[in-house]
Parts: structure tokens; C-alpha cells; sequence
């Protein structure tokens, strides 16, 4: 049932949805076009209408920009979680019925414990092994920002022992 929720919303990328969440014990709701889907963890919506939408315009016309913002839901997150999805023709694409308009889970055992009453424990290993793939590329692209602030020390040390060396080679002695 749960690859198959996956899949339906797989589908519906390119598409008008409505989400309705929880975040921070207020229900919102948004129109956009789905862009992304990334199994059990989250959704990546453009905002077409709703306050996320009226936020990118308010930016847009102040920077004077064409302005868009993606926004990331998480199916079920810190304080934060889908209640439903529905496509262009009123479909229900998603919904949990474990998430209420109060939800508030913020201890990550909880979240955990939600995430496998929901979608089941396999749906979980794959969401640690995702997190875990984005941990370890964020720490490769920190180690590869390091080295390179390395090597700009380091040519930028070499460049100066040169210099200083030439100016102790060229000099000339004084003859007293």
C-alpha cells in the first residue's frame, strides 16, 4: 500500500496538488505544482497559492526578481507533518490519519515510532539511509571546502617564502 501512495505521487510530479500540513500546531494549506517526491521523507512543492506563495511574491517584487521558492514538507517531521494530498481533480493522493491538527512530535524516537506505524520499518531504514547518503556528502563537500581553503594557504605561503626569498637572494651586500 505504502510504495503504492509513493508511487501515485511519483506520478503526479509536474501536477497542481493541494498539501495539507501541521506546523507548529497550526493547520496550513498550499496549492503548487509538485516537483519532487522523495519516498516517505518529503515532498518539494512550488507554490502557487497560500502564504509560502504570497512570501516569494512580497521577495520578488522588493529584490525585483522573478522570485520562486520550493518548499520541503516532510511527511512526518519535527513539529511538522502531512495530513493530506490531493491532485488536480480532488483525488486523495495521500493522507495519515495518525497526524491531527495538535501534532507536535518533536523527540525523534517519536517521530521514528510515527514514521513506522505509518509506513512500516522498511520505510524507515530507507529514510536513515537517505539522511545518512546527506550526512556524508555534506561532510565530503565541508572536507573538500577545507582542502581547498588549504591549498589557497598554502600557495599563499609558498608566494610569500618565494618573495622572501628573492628579496634576500637579490639584495645586494653592502660593503662597508
Amino acid at each position: 500500500m505504502n510504495e503504492k501512495v509513493m508511487r501515485r505521487l511519483g506520478d503526479s510530479i509536474g501536477k497542481r496538488i493541494r498539501v495539507e500540513y501541521v506546523e507548529d500546531g497550526k493547520v496550513l494549506m498550499v496549492e503548487g505544482k509538485l516537483i519532487a517526491v522523495q519516498d516517505f521523507r518529503h515532498i518539494r512543492i512550488l507554490p502557487l497559492s497560500g502564504v509560502t506563495r504570497r512570501i516569494a511574491e512580497l521577495t520578488s517584487q522588493r529584490l525585483k526578481k522573478n522570485f520562486n521558492v520550493l518548499l520541503e514538507i516532510l511527511f512526518i517531521g519535527k513539529n511538522h507533518a502531512i495530513m493530506r494530498i490531493t491532485g488536480e481533480n480532488d483525488e486523495t493522493l495521500y493522507e495519515n490519519p495518525l497526524i491531527s491538527p495538535d501534532y507536535s512530535l518533536s523527540d525523534l524516537d517519536e517521530i521514528n515510532e510515527m514514521t513506522i506505524r505509518m509506513f512500516g520499518e522498511g520505510a524507515l531504514r530507507k529514510i536513515q539511509q537517505y539522511e545518512t547518503r546527506e550526512c556524508e556528502q555534506g561532510k565530503m563537500a565541508e572536507y573538500a571546502e577545507r582542502l581547498e581553503d588549504w591549498r589557497l594557504l598554502y600557495s599563499v605561503r609558498t608566494a610569500i617564502r618565494t618573495r622572501m626569498l628573492q628579496m634576500v637572494l637579490w639584495e645586494k651586500p653592502s660593503n662597508g
